[in-house]
């Protein structure tokens, strides 16, 4: 297959016949101008290579999912995140919105996916509630929640903010944080080993 030039290659789903069907008639309906027509693709979370199901020469710029996430099912997890590796290179912006169905402390929260899951593979950070748009600041279950993921070099690597703050800045007080509720729940709430 011939890589694809265009600026957005493919719009993908890995969901069903139904659902490819529909995304190319919003393709067709909401063209995006001079150049060839995107393609519409089927991918399976766990290919063993993405880029070449997608007919992609390299890591595209922007990886853009929405509601990709649900269920708990650390094996399908497992499967978009090496998806969503495998797709990605260090320049790659990778952006998930998703519907948060549970609250955060829920056994079936997506927040296990976010946090935990995507963590060796990726840098993430949440954009805030106040940054979208108006219809959308909503917070707690049914609210939208926009992820912004960055691709580790070394699976060792520490979070990296990825605004510029002052050392001891916002983003890492809030990992400080973080790193210890974990260390809390860990070892049984005392902080002690």
């Amino acid at each position: 297959m011939t890589p694809d030039p265009s600026p957005f290659p493919a719009f993908v789903s890995a969901g069903d016949d139904d659902v490819l069907a529909l995304l190319r008639e919003n393709v067709a309906s909401n063209a995006l101008g001079p150049g060839p027509p995107p393609r519409v693709a089927k991918l399976a979370w766990g290919d063993p290579d993405p880029l070449a199901a997608l007919g992609l020469a390299r890591a595209p710029d922007v990886v853009l999912a929405s509601d990709v996430v649900y269920g708990n099912d650390p094996e399908k997890w497992r499967r978009l995140v090496r998806t969503l590796s495998d797709l990605s290179d260090a320049k790659t912006l990778v952006l998930v919105g998703n519907v948060r169905r549970y609250p955060v402390n829920h056994p079936l929260a997506e927040t296990r996916f976010f946090e935990e899951a995507t963590a060796e593979a990726f840098h993430r950070e949440e954009v805030p509630a106040a940054e979208l748009h108006a219809a959308h600041r909503k917070t707690g279950g049914g609210s939208c929640v926009v992820h912004v993921f960055a691709k580790k070099k070394d699976n060792n690597e520490e979070k990296k903010p990825t605004r510029r703050e002052p050392e001891g800045g916002r983003g890492e007080r809030r990992e400080k944080k973080k790193r210890e509720k974990k260390r809390k729940r860990d070892h049984g709430g005392d902080g002690s080993e």
